[in-house]
């Protein structure tokens, strides 16, 4: 058992960005699967959809539209944008095609809780690939079931929504997907890791 991990999975899971987002009425950007970008708030969500009210730049999204969450890969604070932009590239070798179905490249690009939680506690640089190609190279700040909050260089945070993960390994290049670490089992080489 990893010490502290069943006191976060029980009571310090990272609140929602829907959640936070709908409540304080800040504008965000929702990067899409097709390469859009929404702005707005969040009026109201589900586990499933939520929807948008324009803000930002009228044009970005009609004064209120439904968006189905599977459409979104990752989610950032509106004055976080440009910092964001200028630190996304695409990675070279995507092996799912951006257009493949986001429920079962999830099924086969899972992240473990347990892989996260040491990942977090001790800081350790990582790199994420989404659906999209975008890579992410960061530090975890956080997780839930849905999404994994990442901080960037500089400080920017980001919210990655987990059915959008395509590749996730440290800097070293060793995967953290949970089909590879069944078998590498890296939390147990965690100082955090207790028998």
């Amino acid at each position: 058992m990893l010490k502290g991990f069943r006191e976060y999975i029980e009571t310090g899971l990272t609140p929602s960005v829907f959640d936070e987002i709908t409540k304080s009425g800040e504008i965000a950007c929702f990067y899409r699967r097709d390469g859009t970008v929404l702005t707005g708030t969040v009026i109201n969500h589900s586990a499933h959809g939520m929807q948008i009210r324009s803000g930002g730049d009228p044009e970005d999204v009609p004064a209120e539209k439904k968006v189905s969450k599977i459409e979104i890969l990752f989610v950032c604070r509106a004055g976080n944008h440009d910092e964001l932009t200028a630190r996304l590239h695409r990675g070279k070798d995507i092996s799912i095609q951006p257009d493949e179905p986001p429920r079962k490249a999830f099924r086969l690009h899972y992240i473990k809780n347990k892989t996260l939680f040491p990942l977090m506690m001790e800081r350790t640089v990582v790199l994420i690939t989404m659906l999209n190609g975008m890579v992410f190279r960061g530090l975890v700040s956080g997780f839930n079931r849905y999404e994994i909050n990442m901080s960037l260089k500089g400080g920017v945070p980001v919210t990655l929504l987990r059915h959008g993960v395509l590749k996730a390994q440290n800097k070293e290049g060793r995967s953290l997907l949970k089909a590879d670490q069944e078998t590498l089992q890296d939390w147990k080489k965690s100082p955090l890791y207790e028998r």
